[in-house]
């Protein structure tokens, strides 16, 4: 049997979030500047978005 087929959608959260915390530091500590890690942090989300789950809010 799949993985797939073992999951029972009824179980499954109508509603994600997703916290957007330490990107500014991921970056500096990276040598690059805190801009850099939220447009980093953002690309993630839209990639995150593309999975079968679909995060409703992002904070």
């Amino acid at each position: 049997m799949l993985f797939r087929e073992q999951i029972v959608t009824e179980r499954l959260p109508r509603h994600i979030a997703v916290i957007m915390d330490g990107n500014g530091r991921w970056a500096t500590s990276r040598g690059l500047e805190r801009q850099a890690g939220h447009i980093e942090g953002a690309k993630a989300v839209r990639r995150s978005r593309r999975r079968p789950w679909k995060p409703a809010s992002v904070i």
